[in-house]
């Protein structure tokens, strides 16, 4: 009895995971110049110098992968 209580507590588990992914997956992402980035050292760079430009959409995430 004990192991099928179990098996049910792991089953639900992954089916409430796999739910909360797709979710997660058709929510609307960020589309700003980096993506969906979760924060690498040339975004950091990218963004400190996209608040403190003139004319912020002359400056690109293309431009530093170049380096």
């Amino acid at each position: 009895m004990i192991q099928e209580i179990i098996v049910i507590v792991i089953i639900a588990g992954a089916v409430a995971y796999t739910v909360y992914s797709v979710i997660r997956s058709l929510q609307k992402k960020n589309s700003g110049p980096c993506g969906d980035c979760s924060g690498c050292d040339v975004k950091k760079e990218f963004m400190m110098k996209y608040k403190t430009a003139r004319n912020p959409a002359d400056i690109t995430c293309m431009d530093y992968r170049k380096k």
